[in-house]
């Protein structure tokens, strides 16, 4: 299925098979020869409880479930407070937020685009460094940084959307959908910021593909193919893009990563399991990693990014509330 649905994705070179390829990676290919577990009790019952019971959902909720979310090995899920009204608000609020946010820290990096339009990122970035008088490490630091920001609120846009929708179904009830990453600006290093503050989205697939390998493999080698797998998962998803799977990029920028993860873990080692990386060095040296292995990655698919997504980034940029503002101070003063 996954391979199928992959090649799915290749054909069509859209974000629809970039969908059907997500769908493919998840929970509902770990299962395809085996039983899944029964979940755990629910901590209250949703609306409609005839038909979650019924097969045609959960074949859907087992496609879309990647974090195992009440199912073995999770734990089951406690009770909240909250009552189903104050869920939809909840999410409501926070699909906003994120649409804000999104628009106004997106906004810089989309307008330099725009104002300095090149296929080659070594040109847009001496041109804007030229121009603005920055050294040009700053400029791979907006641009890295950008890409983050839109990674980070685009998912937590589309994971409040599906919360919104799920809940309002009456299928799913408000515990179901817990936060999906959790503040990773506050982070301190780079396990930190990967193991618990960044989406989890993929560590229930990779482990799995993992958990084939043998127990005798060292704890760094582990880290580092599980940051290599996840630059292969990542590729596929880039195509519906950029029309190229670029391999090379995205293995290098994981590896990147993944080093970053493991140089900490053993400095953890050398000290007697006393220190950790973390504090305004561990920023420091967090930013620095994620910047590097970010800019190698997106410097990579500039071009055919650049020139495929050019006509949308002006239609946003026009339809962009801070860009509508922007103008609208420019000529008033």
């Amino acid at each position: 299925m996954a391979v199928a649905l992959t090649g799915y994705n290749v054909f069509l070179r859209d974000m629809n098979g970039a969908l059907a390829y997500i769908l493919a990676i998840g929970p509902g290919t770990r299962w395809a020869f085996s039983s899944p577990p029964d979940p755990h009790p629910l901590p209250r019952p949703p609306p409609y409880t005839r038909l979650r019971a019924s097969r045609i959902w959960r074949t859907f909720d087992l496609l879309v479930n990647w974090r195992l979310i009440n199912l073995p090995p999770s734990p089951p899920l406690p009770r909240s407070s909250r009552i189903y009204l104050s869920f939809l608000h909840y999410h409501f609020f926070y699909l906003l937020y994120h649409v804000i946010a999104s628009d106004i820290l997106t906004y810089p990096s989309l307008r330099l685009m725009v104002d300095y339009p090149s296929a080659s990122y070594t040109a847009f970035r001496l041109a804007v460094a030229h121009q603005y008088d920055v050294p040009k490490i700053g400029v791979d630091a907006l641009i890295a940084i950008s890409q983050g920001v839109a990674t980070y609120h685009g998912l937590c846009l589309a994971w409040h959307l599906f919360a919104l929708l799920g809940i309002g179904s009456g299928l799913w009830i408000g515990e179901e959908w817990p936060k999906i990453s959790n503040k990773p600006h506050l982070a301190t290093s780079l396990n930190e910021f990967w193991g618990r503050r960044w989406h989890q989205l993929l560590r229930e697939p990779i482990a799995f593909v993992l958990s084939f390998l043998p127990f005798t493999l060292p704890r760094s080698l582990y880290i580092l193919t599980f940051f290599l797998i996840s630059g292969l998962i990542h590729s596929p998803l880039f195509y519906a893009v950029t029309g190229s799977f670029n391999f090379p990029a995205f293995i290098s920028s994981f590896f990147i990563y993944g080093l970053g993860c493991v140089l900490e873990r053993e400095f953890w080692l050398c000290t007697g399991k006393r220190k950790r990386v973390g504090g305004p060095l561990g920023v420091v040296w967090m930013w620095i990693w994620l910047i590097g292995g970010t800019i190698m990655m997106v410097s990579s698919f500039w071009k055919p990014e650049s020139e495929f997504l050019m006509g949308q980034i002006k239609e946003s940029i026009n339809s962009s509330f801070t860009h509508i503002i922007w103008q609208w101070y420019g000529k008033r003063y």
